[in-house]
C-alpha cells in the first residue's frame, strides 16, 4: 500500500473513503473507520475541535492530509534492506507543522505492542540497522535528548511512528499526535495507556523540538453502531461515503486534547 497516497484537502475526501474500503478491517471498532469519519472536511463541528487544538499550541485546520502516508527507513536515498515503510494513519503537513496521527481504538485495550526486542528476533543485524536509522530521523532535528537508542523495550512502532512525524520536516515542527477513541466498554484502559504513552516518550528522551499530544473521543451509543453493522467490515468506507447519517456519534463537547510534551 507504500504506492497509494490517499488524501484531502485540494483533493476529494469521497476518493478517499474509497480508496480506504480496500485496507483491512477487522470490525466496526477497527479505528480507521472513526478516523475517516473524524476528518471529514464537510463537518462544521471541526472548527471547535480546531481552536481546542490552537490553546495547545498547534494548528490542524489547514495544510494537506494523507492517509496511510508512507515514511520510508532510507540512507542516502536508498531504503534498508529488510526495511517496511512506517504507514501513519494520517499525516498533516502544512507550513508550520508536521503532524502524524496515530488513531487508536480497541488497539490499546486489546493488543500486544510489539517491542523493538522482540521485533528484533529475526535478521538482528539488519532491523539493528533499520533501528538505528528510525532514531537517526528523531536525533537529526534534536527531538531526543538521547545519543543512541539503548532501551529495546520501547514498542517498535512507537519508535517508527515518532520517526515519521520527524523525517524531512523542512523547518516544521514535528507534532506525534495518538487519537485515542473510545466507548464505554474500554474506557477504563484508556489512562493505563496514556500512562504507557508518556512512560515511551520519556525513555525515548523526547525534547521540546516535538510536540506530543493525545486526543481523546468518547464514541456514545456503540450499541447502536453494533446493532447496525455488526458484520459489516471494509464495506462501511462505502457506506460512509454514500449515506449522510454519520455511523458513529462523537461527544464532541467533550473531547478532550492532552499535551504529553
Amino acid at each position: 500500500m507504500s504506492e497509494v497516497n490517499y488524501y484531502f484537502g485540494n483533493g476529494d475526501y469521497k476518493d478517499v473513503l474509497t480508496c480506504m474500503a480496500s485496507t483491512k478491517v477487522n470490525s466496526y471498532k477497527t479505528s480507521s473507520l472513526p478516523l475517516a469519519q473524524f476528518w471529514n472536511p464537510n463537518n462544521k463541528k471541526l472548527k471547535g475541535f480546531f481552536e481546542k487544538c490552537k490553546e495547545k499550541g498547534f494548528d490542524l485546520s489547514f495544510g494537506n492530509r494523507f492517509f496511510e502516508y508512507p515514511t520510508p527507513c532510507e540512507n542516502n536515498g536508498e531504503e534498508l534492506q529488510y526495511s517496511s515503510p512506517s504507514m501513519t494513519d494520517l499525516m498533516i503537513i502544512n507550513e508550520e507543522y508536521k503532524v502524524a496521527i496515530e488513531a487508536k481504538y480497541t488497539e490499546y485495550s486489546e493488543g500486544h505492542y510489539e517491542t523493538i526486542a522482540e521485533w528484533n528476533k529475526e535478521k538482528a543485524e539488519h532491523k539493528r540497522n533499520i533501528k538505528n536509522q528510525w532514531f537517526k530521523y528523531i536525533r537529526n532535528i534534536n527531538a531526543t535528548y538521547n545519543d543512541d537508542l539503548l532501551d529495546d523495550t520501547i514498542p517498535y512502532q512507537f519508535l517508527h511512528r515518532t520517526a515519521s512525524a520527524c523525517y524531512k520536516c523542512d523547518g516544521k515542527t514535528p507534532v506525534l499526535v495518538y487519537q485515542l477513541f473510545y466507548d464505554n466498554e474500554n474506557i477504563n484502559k484508556k489512562d493505563e495507556f496514556i500512562g504507557n504513552l508518556k512512560e515511551w516518550a520519556n525513555r525515548l528522551g523526547f525534547t521540546d523540538k516535538i510536540k506530543f499530544i493525545v486526543i481523546e473521543i468518547e464514541i456514545k451509543e456503540i450499541e447502536k453502531v453494533k446493532e447496525k453493522y455488526d458484520g459489516v467490515r471494509s464495506d462501511l468506507f462505502l457506506i460512509m461515503r454514500k449515506q449522510k447519517e454519520p455511523i458513529y456519534k462523537f461527544n464532541w463537547d467533550g473531547i478532550n486534547v492532552i499535551r504529553l510534551k
